[in-house]
């Protein structure tokens, strides 16, 4: 039977085509209280106003990605853009403001050029440090200047220095000390964006280091230098977290930028959802090691009702689809029971996928009266036919108001981008669901 035969004929009465319309439907209501960035179609880093919702782009290919959803981030270095001034420290180096464009398109890089003695060299913000015990992120965009240098990003954590080696002509990661996790990821007109991710007990301050080759131990080595060669170097950020988020422009002192708040409540609620049966499909992108709830809907109790992402969290008396990244890159999903006095799990399925991506598209069934629920992920369907001792009204008859990019709770706030939400107000075959996330 080919895929459309199987596709669902009834109407959605919500379609949520974020990555095609790069617009917000008029039922949402949207908050930011900061301006914040995205990847535009153009490829270049732009600036959304407060308020303004963003939608991003792949900066290579200019693929629409949808609706960028993120937590509050404070970028903890100062003097982001000008490596010039002088918070940053330099060792052996100069730095010429200016000196080629940025990837937001403005004349703003600066080039950090090594200096003809024997010795390391480096630039570092000691401003930007924290003296605060946690997982760090650290990110700069970077572009090679012509003489084949090498970025090291070292952080000093806990007392010791712990490096990553970045090549700036074939895109790649190596040389990283086992208590970093490093990642780079390429941009237009050769620029990169590096980043390295290190937990500290003490302090944490970034060091941008040029290097000759992998491994060369920018900390200590002496080594020849050459005042013709360098790297061009760009927005730097240091984030409490575990990945990087957007940039963050800081000049003199850190900056933050707020959360979103992503909701459909009231009568647009109302109008579309189907208290007794449905069918919810998610597209979504989150970035490496996020969450990625992409949609949850309330209770009048304030209880989640049900979500659709790589975690999901409790509530009274709800039916989740659970997805969730293992250390092994296996994607498990399981049809999860919570009834307010314990939780149980129904089917789990499991598959060796690789998480690179971070893609993940779902679709699920919920129908309350006939205890009736199913998942479908990775090409397979989980589903739950027993109520497990439920009792009281199922949340889901009791849902008011929808968010997409689920913010705060036990599993965290989202980070990603939210291609598409479509609500089918009716129950849909299992074939149907495996459909959806086929297509």
């Amino acid at each position: 039977m080919t895929i459309k035969a199987l596709y669902p004929t009834v109407r959605p009465t919500l379609n949520l085509d974020f990555a095609k319309t790069k617009a917000l439907d008029p039922r949402i209501t949207f908050t930011r209280a900061s301006t914040a960035t995205f990847v535009g179609s153009n490829g270049l880093i732009q600036t959304a106003a407060s308020g303004a919702a963003r939608f991003d782009h792949n900066p290579t290919t200019s693929e629409s990605l949808g609706l960028l959803v993120e937590e509050a981030r404070t970028n903890l270095q100062t003097y982001s853009e000008q490596l010039d001034n002088a918070a940053w420290t330099k060792n052996n180096t100069t730095v010429t403001a200016n000196a080629t464009t940025a990837p937001d398109g403005t004349l703003t890089a600066d080039r950090l050029l090594e200096t003809a003695t024997t010795v390391s060299f480096y630039v570092a913000n000691f401003g930007g440090a924290t003296a605060t015990p946690g997982t760090y992120t650290a990110s700069v965009f970077a572009k090679g200047d012509g003489s084949g240098r090498l970025l090291n990003m070292t952080l000093q954590q806990s007392g010791a220095y712990q490096q990553s080696y970045f090549n700036l002509s074939t895109g790649t990661v190596s040389n990283v000390d086992v208590s970093l996790t490093a990642s780079i990821q390429a941009l237009s007109n050769g620029w990169y964006r590096c980043s390295v991710t290190g937990t500290s007990s003490s302090a944490t301050t970034l060091f941008l280091y040029s290097a000759v080759a992998a491994g060369e131990n920018s900390v200590y080595v002496t080594r020849a230098g050459s005042a013709s060669a360098g790297l061009f170097l760009w927005g730097a950020q240091l984030e409490a977290g575990a990945f990087p988020t957007s940039y963050i422009p800081t000049t003199t002192a850190t900056v933050t930028r707020a959360a979103e708040v992503v909701d459909i409540t009231g009568g647009n609620f109302s109008s579309w959802f189907n208290s007794s049966v449905g069918t919810f499909f998610t597209d979504s992108t989150n970035m490496p090691l996020a969450s990625n709830i992409a949609l949850s809907t309330y209770n009048t109790n304030n209880t989640v009702a049900f979500a659709l992402g790589t975690n999901a969290p409790d509530g009274g008396r709800a039916y989740l689809p659970l997805l969730g990244h293992l250390s092994n890159n296996t994607i498990i999903a399981q049809v999860f029971h919570y009834n307010g006095g314990g939780t149980n799990f129904g089917p789990t399925i499991q598959n060796t996928i690789s998480n690179t991506a971070n893609i993940n598209k779902m679709a699920f069934y919920t129908d309350p009266p006939n205890q009736l629920f199913a998942v479908a992920v990775a090409g397979q369907i989980a589903t739950l036919d027993t109520n497990f001792g439920r009792t009281g009204a199922n949340s889901y008859t009791l849902a008011n108001m929808m968010r997409i990019g689920y913010n705060g709770g036990f599993y965290g706030n989202y980070n990603g981008r939210i291609k598409r939400i479509t609500y089918y107000p009716t129950r849909l075959s299992n074939s149907q669901l495996l459909t959806l996330i086929a297509t």
